[in-house]
């Protein structure tokens, strides 16, 4: 990670015009529970927790990734009126080109959330970390990522296959996004 300690990644905190994305908390953990269905979670790498109990222990991984600092899962919520949306997460973020991901729970797509996060987030990696790109996974036949990973000027890269817990393969295409202000 760049010139920051992994410790400053737990108060991160991302505005945009209708937007705040702040790092998870284990507070956050209901709410996210709560958005997480077997429609989206077939486009994701990981399988759906099948409790609230079993999804503790992957808040509890995310905020240890945090602490290491190669990771930072960022909650994304209406400023307006502090409504849950979706989640935006950055991951190896000791690796020269991090990759990062957004997903928004049923009801908060077709709005522009997706793209407005990506772009925080992406503006944030650029200015406070240094980064100069960041790599956008897109597992095939998820349209709406794969508009958003080009919408944030992702340009698509190598395809590889991927093993969820479940034994589900996943092909996933991936797009690198450049990002300005680095």
């Amino acid at each position: 990670m760049r010139s920051r300690t992994p410790q400053y990644l737990r108060g991160t905190s991302i505005a945009s015009d209708r937007l705040a994305l702040r790092a998870f908390q284990s507070s956050d953990a209901a709410d996210i529970f709560a958005a997480i269905d077997r429609t989206m979670a077939r486009f994701m790498v990981w399988d759906p927790p099948t409790s609230l109990a079993a999804f503790q222990g992957t808040a509890a991984d995310w905020e240890a990734r945090m602490l290491a600092g190669t990771d930072l899962p960022l909650v994304i919520r209406l400023k307006s009126d502090d409504t849950f949306l979706g989640m935006a997460t950055m991951q190896n973020l000791e690796t020269a080109e991090p990759r990062i991901g957004v997903w928004l729970r049923e009801g908060a797509h077709g709005k522009g959330f997706g793209r407005e996060a990506g772009q925080a987030a992406l503006q944030w990696a650029a200015t406070t970390l240094g980064f100069v790109a960041l790599h956008y996974p897109v597992v095939a036949g998820d349209t709406p990522s794969r508009r958003l990973a080009e919408a944030l000027g992702g340009i698509k890269g190598e395809t590889h296959t991927h093993r969820k817990a479940s034994g589900v393969e996943l092909r996933v295409m991936d797009y690198r996004i450049p990002v300005k202000g680095a």
